[in-house]
C-alpha cells in the first residue's frame, strides 16, 4: 500500500510502471474540499496541514487519471468504515 498524493497522470504513470509486476489498485479518497477542511480543523495542532489548492489538485488528478481507479467519496464515513469498504470493494472497483 502506498499512501500519498499522486498529483497527476504523469506521476501515476511512474507508479504504474514501477508496480506493474505486482498489480495496481488505485483508490482516490475524495470527500470533497469542505470535509477535508473540517477534518483538518479537528486534528491535533501538530497533525494539521494547510492546503488551499484542493479543487485544482482534484481537477489535475481527474484529467490525468481519466477513468482509471475508484474515486471514493468518504465524506460520510469514519476511518474504520473507509478502510473496511476499501478492503471489501477495491479488488473490483479500483483495478487499473
Amino acid at each position: 500500500m502506498v499512501d500519498l498524493v499522486v498529483p497527476d497522470g504523469q506521476q501515476l504513470a511512474v507508479y504504474r510502471r514501477a508496480l506493474a509486476a505486482h498489480g495496481l489498485l488505485l483508490v482516490v479518497l475524495d470527500p470533497g474540499s469542505a470535509v477535508c477542511r473540517d477534518r483538518n480543523e479537528i486534528r491535533a495542532p501538530e497533525e494539521q496541514f494547510f492546503f488551499d489548492g484542493y479543487e485544482e489538485l482534484r481537477e489535475s488528478m481527474q484529467h490525468g487519471f481519466g477513468n482509471l481507479g475508484w474515486w471514493f467519496d468518504t465524506s460520510d464515513l469514519t476511518p474504520e468504515q473507509t478502510a473496511q469498504q476499501i478492503l471489501d470493494e477495491a479488488p473490483i472497483r479500483a483495478v487499473v
